[in-house]
């Protein structure tokens, strides 16, 4: 009798040994599998963090996330560096085997997730010094709640200094466009139809169709240098 009582403690020790294992071990081996399969799926990355959580954790293996929180840092979209995606997915159900470098879904497989992505001003600036149209010779500025654009064009054979006022709105699903609210050469005002004439020439926007997983843009917030977007991952893309 005491020796079964003596084989039934043991046992219940190593389940517990193997639970508070699985604990520890899982999240990481999911984790690292998801950390590679993303970087895989953008081009040149800095770096991605994931944090995946369930309850128990051997539910993971089975795909299933109480949460599951992506943090990716330099990804690139119409050209321009994105500072941070991140993206986060509550009660995902994914099979673990769908996270692979070669499948043909992608970062599609997180489905409908909440999406932030930051745009930092210098990036932006960057990203026009770069280009080869008009747009080059602008710079951009975000302050709280707005947006700046300043820069020179030609003005039936003049060169004007000419600044803009204005913020980003959702032109569609996946592009936030500047809209001009003041515009100003050289410090006054404009009549409307020059004020036209000049937005036709500033056509300056972000388009996030690049990215590998569908986006569909749901609001925009500017700050002290960066631009806010917010919105959901969708299967398309």
């Amino acid at each position: 009798m005491r020796m079964r009582g003596t084989r039934l403690a043991i046992g219940i020790a190593i389940v517990l040994v193997a639970f508070i294992a699985s604990e520890v071990w899982i999240p990481g081996y999911v984790q690292r599998r998801i950390e590679v399969s993303v970087d895989s799926w953008f081009s040149g990355l800095e770096s991605v963090a994931v944090r995946a959580v369930s309850r128990p954790a051997l539910a993971m293996l089975a795909g299933r996330f109480d949460l599951l929180a992506i943090d990716i840092v330099g990804a690139k979209s119409d050209e321009i560096r994105i500072s941070r995606v991140y993206l986060e997915s509550v009660g995902a159900r994914i099979p673990l085997r769908k996270f692979d470098p070669q499948s043909p879904e992608g970062m599609r497989v997180l489905g409908d997730a909440r999406a932030t992505l930051l745009l930092a001003e210098k990036d932006v600036n960057a990203h026009l010094a770069a280009r080869d149209d008009l747009l080059r010779r602008f710079t951009v500025a975000f302050d709280r709640d707005q947006v700046r654009v300043l820069g020179r064009v030609s003005v039936v054979g003049f060169e004007v200094d000419v600044s803009s006022e204005g913020r980003f709105t959702i032109e569609e699903p996946s592009i936030a466009r500047y809209t001009i609210e003041d515009l100003k050469v050289h410090g006054r005002a404009l009549p409307d139809f020059v004020m036209d004439m000049l937005e036709e020439r500033i056509r300056l926007g972000v388009d996030f169709s690049g990215l590998p997983f569908g986006f569909e843009l749901r609001g925009v917030r500017v700050d002290e240098g960066f631009l806010y977007l917010f919105g959901e991952t969708t299967r398309r893309g």
